[in-house]
This record gives C-alpha cells, structure tokens and sequence, in this order.
C-alpha cells in the first residue's frame, strides 16, 4: 500500500469491512485489542501447537512471543501473530 500510516490504517479498516484484508500483514500498536473484539482476528493456537515444540517457541524471548498474544479483554489469550524480528 501506498501512502502514509494513516492512509494504511484507513484502507485497512475498509478491507477488514469488505472481507478482503490481507491473510497476513504487520500491524502494531493498539489496533489489536479492537480488531480481536469484532471478530476480526484469526486465533493461530491451533496452528502454533500443531507445528511448534516449546523449544522452537523458547528461541524467541518471552516477551517477544507474548507480544502476539492479547494480554487483556475480552479475548485475552488470544494468540493474534508470530513474531518476525526483534531489533
């Protein structure tokens, strides 16, 4: 997407309302929490069971790996990304 990051927030509100957000996309800030209460959020617990042992999971630092994961709310424990890098 071209433009700015509120260009990127306002075109992701559209998709994500029409049904043709990206399946995967980088996303910070407190964007999360809103998305995962209207159902917006795919749960990938099944998936990060199926195909991670916990030591694939303890590569990556605690608080890392927990930043995929919704920590309060409605839907906390919510498992919502996979970390990509850590600078």
């Amino acid at each position: 997407m071209s433009g700015g990051t509120a260009d990127w927030i306002d075109r992701t509100y559209v998709q994500l309302a029409a049904g043709t957000a990206p399946d995967i996309m980088r996303t910070w800030g407190p964007f999360h929490v809103a998305w995962a209460e209207a159902g917006l959020l795919l749960d990938l617990s099944p998936f990060v069971e199926r195909d991670l042992t916990p030591d694939d999971i303890a590569d990556f630092f605690p608080t890392t790996w927990e930043g995929g994961q919704l920590q309060f709310g409605p839907k906390a424990g919510l498992r919502f990304g996979m970390p990509r890098h850590v600078n």
